[in-house]
């Protein structure tokens, strides 16, 4: 809406025209064409402008359909965004072993939850590297793999702990081997 407000502006003071009949006509245009303008919906009553207006568009619908027919049409973008958005991702327990991402270096340190924040998704976490206590969102937070401690001996580990460590990378002549054991061998096509 206001890149539309802004290009809007922008036209009329390219074409030395009204802007104000510019944001009139734009304000004045029905959302849909079961639905009134936004001025309508606002002030329930029409507005007089230049644009021609459809017979159709005139007509006069009860109030109570216009909030039906604005709900149905929330429940269809609720619908069609929660389908793309993803799975959500599971909560943690206070003392749960994590990685948190901190912001100023850009990498992933070692972390507690201590307890769920009052924010949505977000967790009050303890950094093992510099002790400090912090909230971070539940996407700034992965589960850490790690040995149970002595503390929590009795009860079984959350996640499984892989039984092979993937190799350090090396390099040899002919290429080189990633972390996780594939090798890489440059191109022949540039040896002249």
């Amino acid at each position: 809406m206001v890149q539309t407000v802004e290009n809007t502006l922008l036209k009329c003071d390219e074409n030395n025209e009204d802007p104000y009949l510019g944001l009139l006509s734009y304000r004045t245009t029905p959302v849909d064409h079961h639905l009134k303008s936004p001025a309508e919906l606002l002030t329930n009553r029409k507005f007089r402008t230049t644009l021609p207006l459809a017979q159709r568009a005139s007509l006069t619908r009860d109030g109570s359909d216009v909030k039906e027919e604005l709900y149905r049409r929330q429940t269809i973008q609720e619908h069609n965004y929660n389908r793309a958005a993803g799975s959500s991702l599971t909560p943690f327990k206070p003392g749960q072993s994590i990685l948190m991402f901190d912001h100023h270096t850009k990498t992933w340190q070692k972390g507690t939850v201590l307890k769920p924040a009052k924010e949505p998704r977000s967790y009050i976490v303890r950094s093992q590297e510099t002790e400090g206590v912090y909230r971070r969102t539940r996407s700034q937070l992965r589960p850490h793999h790690s040995a149970p401690d002595k503390r929590s001996a009795a009860s079984p580990p959350d996640v499984p702990t892989p039984a092979t460590t993937p190799p350090e990378s090396s390099t040899t002549a002919t290429g080189y081997t990633t972390r996780s054991g594939r090798s890489v061998r440059a191109p022949d096509r540039l040896d002249i």
